[in-house]
């Protein structure tokens, strides 16, 4: 017998005893794992939707307070009343940011 055709003997020994157990048990892994990523993904999405509509963002807020300023740069000081329905922009800055101050 050739060296080649021992090698061939033995990988089929190997194959019919313990090869095949070993490809079953990777094929059963193989099945088990998109099984279990899908189970640990409609988890977290559940997780996450519970966390986001209990989220304090939608609880009931109070209404924006005045603005308390004794000088306006283009108007007499106005109260959140008279805004109600009104586009406003509010611009706040400081003088410990670079880009405002140049």
């Amino acid at each position: 017998m050739d060296e080649k055709t021992d090698q061939v003997e033995r990988y089929e020994r190997w194959f019919l005893t313990k090869g095949s157990q070993e490809i079953q048990q990777g094929a059963l892994t193989m099945l088990k794992r998109p099984i279990q990523i899908s189970v640990v993904l409609v988890l977290f999405g559940m997780v996450s939707v519970f966390l986001y509509f209990s989220s304090p963002s939608f609880a009931k807020t109070s209404p924006a307070p005045d603005i308390i300023s004794p000088t306006w740069i283009n108007s007499v000081p106005l109260k959140m009343e008279e805004l109600r329905g009104k586009v406003v922009m509010v611009e706040f800055w400081t003088f410990g940011c670079w880009n405002c101050r140049n």
